[in-house]
């Protein structure tokens, strides 16, 4: 009893501004609280909100990471759902004033942070017809986005120092998404992808194969506008399809009326076709001719047919697709 008197007036703290108060005489008794007492989601909510206060978004998202983590209907604690929405609408804003300072690595961690929440939301089965429908895409896509952002910067940076230098040879070979900015976010999708299939988090599956297709399309265009396309980095693209062609069918089986799965899916078909007619110049082989090995074990036969086929679905679903979701630019 003394111990939810205490939290009473950390509440009280906060509603005043003192968030730093607040927290300290939380920390006083919390690891007193057994986390089957409805009182330690509370203490950690608030918590949470504290450190919003004082701006420390980190500690902000350890915080709410706990609270969702040990979340139980059965402790009796209400879940207020604008109370979350708001915790994911703080991070975004953090995420673009970042972006817009320029400070583009702390603009892709605060979209990080939105992306593990909601995986976290959807693992406890929480909000699934509201918070995750409307936002768990859209998170992942600005998350995707935020990091291409990132890594082209950090190339683009590589690629001025070295005509500073006069090298020009070293500057084929350079990637127009540098690796230093694309390693969190492959190493975030190698722990990501696996967790979601069991609990069906099909946003994160969307996420991963989003970045897949929008990866290969940067690397193809800047490599052919470059003239600096290998048989090396060609199988690398469609090796790339390839996989984000079974993400989008895993997500597809495990959900049939999942419309974005079959948008990107044929708008990727397609860009696949185009490549393989694409000529360098009139006179010269295409795509698929100079690079047929490839081709033939990744994608082997056009596949204009599954487009459509793809597309005629696409749009059947387009007419009953919720208002509520956010945009979904390609």
């Amino acid at each position: 009893m003394f111990q939810y008197f205490l939290y009473v007036k950390s509440l009280g703290l906060n509603g005043k501004g003192s968030f730093e108060e607040s927290n300290s005489l939380l920390n006083t008794f919390l690891s007193n609280v057994a986390e089957t007492d409805p009182l330690f989601l509370k203490v950690h909510l608030l918590k949470s909100d504290n450190f919003k206060g004082l701006g420390e978004v980190q500690k902000s998202f350890d915080e709410l990471r706990i609270y969702l983590e040990k979340y139980d209907p059965l402790l009796g604690v209400d879940l207020d759902e604008k109370e979350i929405e708001r915790s994911f609408v703080y991070f975004e804003n953090k995420a673009r004033d970042h972006d817009r300072r320029g400070n583009l690595q702390d603009a892709a961690f605060h979209y990080f942070y939105n992306t593990e929440n909601m995986f976290l939301v959807k693992n406890r089965n929480l909000f699934i017809e509201t918070l995750y429908k409307e936002y768990a895409i859209y998170y992942q896509r600005m998350m995707v986005d935020s990091v291409f952002k990132l890594s082209g910067f950090l190339s683009e940076e590589k690629q001025k120092a070295l005509l500073n230098k006069l090298n020009v040879i070293d500057i084929a070979g350079v990637d127009p998404l540098s690796e230093e900015g694309l390693g969190y976010i492959n190493q975030y999708y190698k722990v990501a992808v696996p967790r979601s299939r069991p609990v069906l988090d099909l946003a994160t599956l969307y996420g991963y194969s989003y970045y897949l297709v929008n990866r290969s399309v940067i690397r193809e265009t800047y490599y052919n506008a470059a003239n600096s396309m290998t048989p090396a980095r060609k199988e690398e693209i469609l090796r790339d399809f390839k996989q984000a062609e079974y993400e989008l069918r895993w997500i597809i089986f495990a959900d049939p009326r999942y419309y974005e799965a079959y948008q990107l899916l044929g708008w990727m078909y397609q860009y696949v076709d185009i490549l393989k007619s694409r000529k360098s110049e009139e006179d010269q082989p295409n795509d698929e001719e100079r690079y047929a090995s490839i081709y033939k074990k990744y994608f082997p036969e056009k596949i204009l047919r599954k487009t459509s086929n793809f597309t005629v679905r696409f749009w059947s679903f387009w007419g009953k697709i919720s208002k509520t979701r956010r945009p979904f630019p390609i």
